[in-house]
């Protein structure tokens, strides 16, 4: 017996080992589905691949996150220095502020990357 699945809808469908190679329609969402015998080797090697590239998407979300608080820290930062020369000091101190938000941040992103 071979089990597909309809990529479309996940619908799952048994059909007997003779139908492996020929396609049947989906009855829900009316897909044209190819019926493969597939062994349990190559199904492993797809999921294995399928986790390797959700890490790296996991890693690339992270460095995306640390490089948009360190743009965070150096706007705040400029902020600050700009309020503090035009003597805004409340507002000076809450860019400061923000600003070490974003660097507890950024350690705590860093530290949780490992």
């Amino acid at each position: 017996m071979i089990e597909s699945i309809c990529p479309k809808c996940g619908l799952k469908k048994v059909f007997d080992d003779d139908k492996a190679g020929k396609k049947f329609k989906c009855p829900t969402c009316e897909t044209i589905v190819l019926i493969e015998k597939i062994d349990v080797n190559s199904s492993m090697e797809k999921e294995v691949k399928l986790d390797v590239d959700t890490e790296s998407y996991m890693s690339s979300e992270k460095q995306s996150h640390l490089r948009n608080n360190i743009i965070g820290m150096v706007t705040f930062v400029i902020f600050s220095i700009v309020s503090f020369a035009l003597e805004w000091t409340v507002f000076a101190f809450i860019c400061l502020g923000i600003m070490l938000l974003l660097v507890f941040n950024y350690f705590y992103v860093k530290k949780t990357e490992k």
